[in-house]
């Protein structure tokens, strides 16, 4: 195959030309005037003679080259490729797919210098790190550069309804530890384009964690009520505000062309107080992300008369521009809830009662070992950090959006659960060796054994003590919140 650079240069002006003849409103002096210059531009073209392609590229040009003067709202376009961590396919080919997609994305930037493209979930560099260390190191050079745009603060694109809220806030920890460590700041931007609704206590937990702003899509797919605002202040249940935004095409993956660009200007809902809005482009889901041709399309649009200003730049810079108009934006308190997908709290059981199982499991874990290792009078227990932050890393990855919900194929769902049974297993060991310590720790006669209450507050119950295989003995016991006490 031979690419010749000047007819696919004049292939994506004609391009542009077609679609704002289509696209623009119908009897619009600018449509008409697209269409002309279109006649004009085929009827010079002829196939195969390469001396009318300069004929052609100087009418196309004449209508291309007149400047935005109708527009004053500016849509802030950066590439992105949306990757599903597992869905239609198992973990094993996402870490593939990350490194195929993020080698594009570095040739193309290449070739347009002034390219911004996203970077989310430290899960899937991790994973590029592991498995292809040189091309992780091009990675922090892009985003040394400015190129590459790493963003969105959690250590997966996680569910938002399922998990507890220590899960969430270790989602926040962890992702954010690793942009600090690898990139040297965190994140202030919650990323999370295609999760099936949102609770109210994350505006909250992105606050504590220097998150400031808010991006996704994703409640453009209610079925019924369709949601009022694309702009706004999210309002959590303790009063934090998290300034948020919903890309007025309604879509991750927008094709960067006049349909769409006119479509966003059409459909934006805060066009009475906000002159900016945000466009993601690039094929996703199964990566990919942008290609020439969205940049093309997008360099021949993005300051000409008839159409909004598309600006190529970086989401921290809209949503800096977005800053200037939020005491003008209407404010939405609680749930962002999605009328849609509604089977993701049920499908798939098994998996929610392993999560939840892991969840409970760990916390108890961390509270045994914090004792056990805190001890004086017995030391030699040592705290598990490593073991504890690789096994809440299995679970975050299994909290992504298609996994949790069971929205992933069979194969996914499975090597989800064989990641939990090896969680459940090994924290189960390391459980034991903390209690066991702690047993030793609080001394008194051969076989005694200690009550431990994991919850925040004092509790006095009656509970049933095996004595022998076949009975048990009831007795009064009173523990402190977080504590432990002896067995009579």
């Amino acid at each position: 195959v031979w690419f010749d650079p000047e007819a696919y240069d004049l292939y994506n002006d004609l391009t542009v030309l077609r679609d704002m003849s289509k696209h623009l409103p119908q009897g619009s002096p600018r449509g008409l005037q697209a269409l002309r210059s279109l006649n004009g531009a085929i009827n010079t073209l002829r196939p195969g003679d390469r001396s009318t392609y300069a004929k052609t590229k100087e009418i196309s040009e004449d209508f291309l080259g007149v400047p935005n003067r109708d527009y004053n709202h500016t849509i802030y376009a950066t590439g992105h490729c949306h990757i599903d961590t597992a869905w239609l396919w198992p973990y094993r080919e996402t870490r593939r797919k990350c490194a195929r997609s993020w080698v594009t994305q570095m040739r193309l930037a290449k070739r347009y210098p002034g390219y911004k493209f996203t970077l989310s979930q430290p899960q899937q560099l991790q994973w590029v790190k592991d498995d292809y260390p040189t091309v992780f190191e091009d990675i922090l050079d892009s985003v040394q550069n400015g190129t590459f745009i790493p963003l969105g603060a959690t250590w997966v694109e996680m569910d938002a309804n399922i998990p507890d809220g220590e899960s969430f806030c270790r989602q926040f920890l962890l992702g954010q530890k690793f942009f600090k460590d690898h990139f040297g700041r965190r994140s202030n931007i919650f990323w999370l384009p295609d999760t099936f609704g949102y609770s109210a206590q994350l505006p909250q937990i992105c606050r504590l964690s220097g998150v400031e702003y808010f991006l996704t899509q994703k409640l453009s797919w209610n079925l019924i009520n369709k949601f009022p605002y694309h702009s706004f202040k999210w309002i959590g249940i303790d009063g934090s505000e998290l300034l948020t935004h919903f890309p007025p095409a309604d879509t991750y993956v927008d094709k960067g062309d006049v349909g769409s660009v006119g479509y966003h200007m059409e459909n934006y809902k805060q066009k009475a107080v906000s002159q900016e809005s945000m466009m993601l482009f690039g094929h996703g889901d199964g990566g990919g992300g942008p290609e020439m041709a969205h940049l093309e399309r997008i360099k021949r649009i993005q300051n000409t008369s008839g159409l909004p200003w598309v600006k190529i730049a970086s989401p921290g810079d809209f949503f800096e521009a977005l800053e200037k108009r939020k005491n003008s934006l209407p404010r939405w308190r609680g749930e962002l809830y999605l009328e849609l997908h509604r089977g993701t709290y049920t499908t798939h059981a098994k998996i929610k009662k392993a999560n939840r199982d892991a969840e409970k499991l760990l916390r108890n874990l961390e509270i045994f070992a914090t004792a056990a290792s805190g001890s004086q009078s017995s030391p030699g227990f040592e705290y598990p950090k490593g073991e504890l932050d690789d096994m809440w890393k299995d679970i975050l990855l299994n909290q992504f959006h298609d996994v949790l919900p069971g929205t992933c194929i069979e194969e996914a769902a499975n090597d989800s659960m064989n990641i939990y049974s090896k969680v459940l297993s090994e924290a189960s060991r390391l459980e034991n060796a903390a209690l066991t310590h702690l047993i030793q720790d609080f001394g008194g006669k051969e076989g005694a054994g200690i009550v431990v209450n994991t919850l925040g507050w004092p509790r006095r119950e009656v509970i049933d003590i095996p004595n022998s295989e076949s009975s048990s003995v009831p007795h009064l016991v009173s523990t402190p919140p977080l504590g432990l006490s002896s067995l009579p």
